[in-house]
């Protein structure tokens, strides 16, 4: 069953998978200025807030499978990070992880309501149908009591079939259900994996021999391009697309992947479930040329969609910069932040001109 907007605001009422002090801990007391009691309070609350630490809620845990997967596997996991933020998306479902509760029963999908949203439609019409023939003869004659009788059977069917809410009509669990449940997971792409680890601290990337740090997720991930270049351009091309999703992230927008549309991303306003994207985002280094029939044939696409579209540049460090930091001595963590400084981004909006819907 669709849920409510008053629902799905309660669900995502957090942008992001953090826990912000105001929520762990309340928030700190009005101060009169010239009332004693009421700073004596203040100290005593910020006293209490410094000696006494709430527990934080654990960090998701992030599994990195072959062939270079990222996946959340726990139920709470998968929740957690699809409803602060839209991460992640089920390999059984089209984003939302939800084949668990569809195949036991408790959730219709986004397919099956469609569905029964198109029957019930049908139906209206036919009995819309019925109804006005019996209103044009009324017309040309006196109608019987029987044939009065039926519009006004057809007119409560008509509201019934209108207003009635979707339900399921078989909400018995599937024989098996428990073990179909446990088939899906929800599968991150490799910069959300980052975001998560990274600059959220929200996440932790294992494998089966160890938890990664920040430069060996990095090392991971550029291993999993298998393209011929050396590492160095290897992580510089992953650390381009990242930069451009953290950037996009730190404004408050929530990033999808827009590979349907034929960009890089897709920008939400609040997230799928609450409106269409706004704008499709498009990545290119600064120095990088592209051909115009690729550019207006994706163009044209997100155009067709009505969204905008965004080109992202990005200037790029030289490969013998990206090594020198990559080589140098410092921390797992300030050696990645170091590199995300070597990166600048720049956006152009592109909209395509229509003489006759401009004309004065």
């Amino acid at each position: 069953m669709k849920r409510n907007r008053k629902e799905l605001n309660q669900i995502h009422r957090n942008p992001l998978p953090v826990e912000l002090s105001v929520d762990t801990r309340g928030e700190l007391p009005l101060v009169n200025v010239t009332n004693g009691i009421s700073w004596l309070w203040l100290w005593i609350r910020i006293a209490t807030l410094y000696f006494t630490s709430p527990p934080r809620a654990p960090k998701m845990r992030i599994s990195l499978e072959d062939p270079g997967v990222f996946a959340l596997r726990s139920e709470g996991d998968m929740r957690r990070a699809w409803n602060n933020g839209f991460f992640g998306k089920g390999t059984l479902s089209r984003s939302e992880p939800t084949f668990g509760a569809r195949v036991s029963g408790q959730l219709k999908s986004s397919e099956a309501v469609t569905s029964e949203r198109r029957r019930k439609r049908r139906e209206f019409k036919e009995l819309r149908a019925q109804f006005q023939r019996l209103e044009a003869e009324q017309r040309k004659r006196e109608l019987s009591l029987e044939e009065m009788q039926k519009m006004e059977e057809l007119k409560v069917k008509m509201e019934e079939v209108n207003t009635e809410a979707l339900t399921f009509k078989d909400n018995e669990e599937t024989a098996g259900s428990e073990d179909l449940a446990d088939l899906e997971f929800s599968q991150l792409d490799p910069v959300e994996a980052f975001f998560l680890a990274f600059a959220l601290e929200a996440g932790e990337v294992s494998t089966e021999k160890s938890v990664l740090n920040d430069i060996e997720l990095l090392r991971s991930i550029a291993d999993l391009d298998h393209s011929q270049e050396s590492f160095v351009h290897r992580l510089s091309a992953f650390l381009q697309r990242y930069v451009v999703y953290h950037h996009y992230r730190s404004l408050g927008w929530c990033v999808r992947s827009g590979i349907k549309f034929g960009c890089e991303y897709l920008l939400y306003k609040r997230g799928p479930p609450f409106h269409h994207a706004e704008f499709g985002i498009l990545i290119s280094a600064a120095d990088e040329s592209r051909s115009w029939e690729d550019t207006m044939a994706v163009a044209r696409v997100i155009g067709g969609v009505k969204k905008t579209l965004i080109f992202a540049y990005v200037e790029m460090p030289t490969l013998e910069q990206v090594s020198e930091v990559w080589e140098g001595k410092k921390s797992p963590r300030q050696k990645v932040m170091d590199l995300l400084q070597l990166y600048r981004i720049s956006e152009m909006v592109y909209r395509r001109w229509s003489p006759s819907r401009t004309r004065e």
